[in-house]
């Protein structure tokens, strides 16, 4: 059965849709939550949810219902998955979660906040965080040691993560393209 996850960003619900029987399953995430959550995205492997909020933390939490879906495989984030199961809690950041995203392997999560700290969490170092402080709101993993963020200055900024020594550092920003006119 294909499922599609949809996350719904008003509040702390989300859905699954099975395409084939065109119908939805809609369940709420009720604790720990208890602020508005601001950013979402879905670990690899379809299960796991990663929120930044408005209470200051990044969260993982299992969405595995196991009425619809097939067990899932044991993750770096942890192995019992029951549907709103906390995995993963870091406070490490010094504002509202803007914006939240796993690397392509599911083993580190980064999250921006709204001071523009960055923090990456890395399941394979026991979910040691990493954090720095910069001046961009959203990002994405473009590798899996590499995150892309841009700020209000509308300029590209490169984050890198040394998985050996746990560290986040900023990586460069790309030069401004000479003007034409």
């Amino acid at each position: 059965m294909e499922m599609t996850r949809e996350p719904l960003l008003t509040g702390n619900l989300f859905s699954l849709l099975a395409r084939e029987n065109d119908w939805w399953v809609c369940k709420q995430i009720k604790k720990p939550i208890g602020s508005t959550v601001l950013s979402l995205d879905w670990h690899p492997n379809n299960v796991l949810l990663a929120a930044g909020s408005c209470d200051f933390k990044c969260r993982i939490f299992s969405a595995y219902i196991k009425e619809v879906e097939e067990r899932p495989a044991p993750t770096p984030w942890g192995s019992k998955m029951p549907f709103g199961e906390l995995m993963f809690e870091s406070s490490s950041s010094c504002g509202w979660g803007h914006g939240v995203c796993f690397s392509a392997s599911g083993s580190c999560v980064a999250c921006v906040s709204h001071d523009s700290t960055v923090c990456l969490a890395d399941a394979e170092k026991k979910m040691a965080v990493a954090t720095v402080a910069s001046e961009t709101l959203p990002l994405t993993f473009i590798t899996e040691n590499s995150l892309v963020a841009a700020g209000h200055d509308c300029f590209l900024v490169l984050f890198t993560y040394d998985a050996t020594v746990g560290t986040l550092s900023f990586g460069r920003r790309p030069s401004r393209a000479p003007s034409t006119a």
